[in-house]
């Protein structure tokens, strides 16, 4: 599944066979596993657990917040790097107050668990998480280093927020004798969900570029006085570098107007990915309301 979602755009999707093949056998080798999980005596994962509404929301979430997570961290590098020219020793630096905002965080919230409300929390960090990737979707060619700083601090706090009680909520409506099974699916769910993730944001980036430059090129009216006008200086321009070589300067203003798109193409795709993951942030929203945070029945 995971090589067929990093592949699939670049081929096409499903117009190339070996693409199909690899569709229908992560559909058949994840039924199987199902099947036989549930049918063993002892199950390697025990999928049983997810009958509890309240531990499969924990977990959906798990996923989600793994995916968001990983995501993020995997798209913002390259954002850096292909849009904003950072080094790659610059744009891991960009990411250094996360790490260590989280660093702080997750002791504290761990502390406030005991005294404030665990849909409250985590209520509040799916809002900073939100929030953050509403400022990330806003991102330009011209982003600093500084705009990059705030939305990491507040995804930062925000996954220490929902994570810490996340991870022990999970677990809340369990019986003792599965606590192990379950914190294990729990587990797997967020690292299923960091590499879904990352397979399927870099097949949306490909995807929205496509479709974002068939929208721009679309656009692009020579009847546009603007776009004529503007145009026209670029050809002066490189008719006068070129030594009056008019064919040499035609080439080059055509150059320039395809690299301005491409420039402007790969910007608003990782825009609308960004938007794509606070739409993920809305979606762990509305499973906070199918949680049970109740402790009091437990202690």
């Amino acid at each position: 599944m995971l090589w067929l979602l990093e592949r699939g755009e670049r081929l096409n999707w499903f117009e190339t066979r070996s693409n199909v093949w690899l569709l229908v056998v992560s559909i058949s080798s994840f039924t199987l596993f199902c099947a036989h999980e549930l049918i063993t005596k002892k199950p390697a994962v025990d999928l049983r657990i997810l009958n509890n509404r309240a531990f499969s929301s924990a977990v959906f979430m798990s996923f989600v917040l793994g995916f968001v997570v990983s995501a993020t961290l995997f798209v913002l590098p390259i954002y850096m790097q292909d849009v904003l020219g950072f080094s790659a020793t610059h744009a891991g630096e960009a990411l250094v107050p996360r790490a260590l905002v989280m660093m702080i965080a997750f002791p504290l919230i761990g502390r406030l668990y005991n005294h404030v409300s665990t849909k409250l929390l985590m209520g509040i960090g799916l809002a900073l998480g939100f929030f953050s990737a509403i400022l990330m979707s806003k991102f330009t060619k011209v982003t600093g280093i500084h705009d990059i700083i705030l939305p990491q601090i507040l995804q930062g706090v925000a996954v220490s927020c929902i994570l810490t009680p996340l991870s022990t909520v999970a677990l809340l409506h369990v019986a003792a004798d599965r606590l192990a099974a379950a914190a294990g699916l729990n587990a797997f769910s967020r690292q299923l969900g960091s590499s879904i993730g990352i397979a399927i944001c870099s097949s949306l980036i490909s995807h929205f570029e496509l479709v974002v430059r068939g929208a721009l090129i679309h656009h692009i009216n020579w009847a546009n006085p603007v776009l004529r006008d503007r145009f026209t200086g670029v050809i002066k321009y490189f008719y006068t570098k070129s030594i009056n070589d008019y064919t040499t300067a035609m080439h080059q203003g055509f150059s320039q107007l395809n690299s301005n798109v491409t420039k402007q193409v790969v910007v608003i795709s990782y825009q609308k990915t960004f938007e794509w993951l606070a739409v993920a942030f809305i979606v762990m929203f509305i499973c906070l309301f199918f949680m049970k945070t109740k402790r009091h029945e437990y202690i």
